[in-house]
């Protein structure tokens, strides 16, 4: 088995450490900073010791618990929906609502940003409708994917991101 390269030593924040020493940090995803907030790790601790780290289980048979219905309950509040679900994390969150968005049978064809995140790009694949790329940041081209899919008669749907966490820089070396 090989060792990743760097292998944090301490909490994701502004700065991580590394074979010793800090660094500044902009590899991660907390954008909130709410996996070193105090006031949540305090939660958690407690929310631990009254129902667990998990439930060994799936929703689907019985893995259900009182928070997550309080959660779900929350953000369907929140967004004055009638109902919500909570997934344990963002990449799932895509993955899920192209699927559920395909099940309401509300597009036939993605337009996907080449440099979209993984997550959207695995739930276009999974979802198994054609997929256009358009280039990156690039208005023109996608008019030009939506005329395509337009004179085809296919609703379309856009999908990219609010940032782009994932670039085509990501092919260069990172050094510490």
């Amino acid at each position: 088995m090989t060792i990743p390269p760097f292998i944090m030593e301490g909490p994701a924040g502004t700065q991580v450490r590394f074979h010793g020493k800090n660094h500044l940090y902009f590899a991660g995803t907390g954008y909130f900073q709410l996996q070193t907030n105090a006031g949540l790790i305090q939660a958690a601790n407690e929310a631990s010791i009254k129902y667990g780290i998990g439930t060994a289980t799936s929703r689907s048979l019985a893995g259900t618990t009182p928070l997550l219905l309080e959660i779900e309950k929350k953000i369907a509040g929140f967004f004055g929906t009638e109902d919500a679900v909570f997934l344990p994390s963002g990449y799932l969150t895509n993955l899920a609502g192209l699927k559920a968005l395909n099940e309401m049978e509300r597009y036939d064809v993605i337009l996907l940003d080449e440099n979209a995140h993984y997550s959207l790009a695995d739930g276009a694949a999974a979802v198994g409708k054609p997929v256009l790329r358009f280039n990156h940041l690039d208005t023109e081209d996608l008019q030009l994917k939506l005329a395509m899919a337009s004179d085809e008669n296919q609703r379309p749907l856009i999908a990219t991101d609010g940032l782009f966490p994932v670039m085509a820089q990501m092919n260069r070396p990172f050094r510490i």
